[in-house]
């Protein structure tokens, strides 16, 4: 029995999503009726807004790297350290709020839906970490 991938259930009424025409994607998902075109969208999102997540992602690892190391090697105060971290990971944060992309491993588990919903809560905390950070640097 097919499992719907946006509920996570499984079901005999899930039918076949194809990926969108633009997509070089391969087999097709299945999805209940009703969620089939709550499927296509998030897939077109994926496709259109994966490549600049991760590249913001990289970009934001690499503030934190500079702020690591130009602690020591330009003599930053702890402050100017703490609140360029703090920034970079509630940036972090927004960035998984705004673009709740899920692992394969998680949607597989949950559901494209309920993975949504943990990816957004899990950019919440990173977020008030990151402010965290600020405050206390």
């Amino acid at each position: 029995m097919p499992v719907c991938i946006w509920t996570g259930r499984s079901s005999d009424r899930a039918v076949p999503v194809p990926p969108a025409a633009s997509s070089t994607a391969g087999a097709p998902l299945f999805a209940l009726p009703e969620h089939a075109d709550d499927v296509r969208r998030y897939r077109q999102r994926v496709e259109r807004w994966g490549t600049p997540m991760l590249l913001a992602l990289l970009g934001l690892t690499g503030v934190l790297l500079v702020a690591a190391v130009g602690g020591s090697a330009f003599g930053w105060s702890d402050g100017v350290v703490g609140g360029v971290a703090g920034a970079s990971v509630a940036a972090m944060g927004l960035v998984m709020v705004v673009f709740p992309f899920a692992t394969p491993q998680m949607v597989g588990a949950f559901g494209i839906r309920r993975s949504v919903r943990i990816a957004r809560g899990l950019g919440l905390l990173t977020a008030a970490l990151g402010v965290g950070i600020v405050t206390l640097g």
